[in-house]
C-alpha cells in the first residue's frame, strides 16, 4: 500500500490522472448541489418531507447521488443521452436519409 502512494507522487503520468480523478469528483459533487434556476428549495424540501421511506422519488434521489432532492444540474446524469441516442437509432430505420447518413458514420 506504501509503494502504491510512494508511485502516486512520484510517477508524473500517474499523479496527472489521479488529479484529473479527483477534479471531475469535485465538479461532479459541487454541480449536485447547484441548484437549477426557477425552482422553489422550500417548496421541494416540503415535497420531500411528505414523502414515505419507500417511495419512488426517495429511491430516484439515492441512487442520483442526492442530486434529484437538490433538484440540481447533474440530477439527470446519463438518462437524456441514452434516452436520445435510443430514439435516433430508431429513427435511423423510418427515415431513408438517416440510414443513408448512419452507413456513412
Amino acid at each position: 500500500m506504501k509503494g502504491l502512494f510512494l508511485n502516486l507522487l512520484t510517477i508524473k503520468d500517474l499523479r496527472s490522472k489521479f488529479l484529473f480523478t479527483l477534479f471531475i469528483l469535485f465538479i461532479f459533487r459541487v454541480g449536485s448541489y447547484l441548484p437549477i434556476p426557477g425552482i422553489d428549495p422550500v417548496a421541494l424540501r416540503s415535497y420531500f418531507k411528505s414523502q414515505s421511506d419507500f417511495s419512488i422519488t426517495n429511491y430516484f434521489d439515492f441512487f442520483s447521488g442526492g442530486a434529484f432532492s437538490n433538484f440540481s444540474i447533474f440530477m439527470l446524469s446519463i438518462g437524456p443521452y441514452i434516452s436520445a441516442s435510443i430514439i435516433i437509432q430508431l429513427l435511423v430505420y423510418s427515415f431513408p436519409s438517416l440510414k443513408k447518413n448512419a452507413r456513412r458514420g
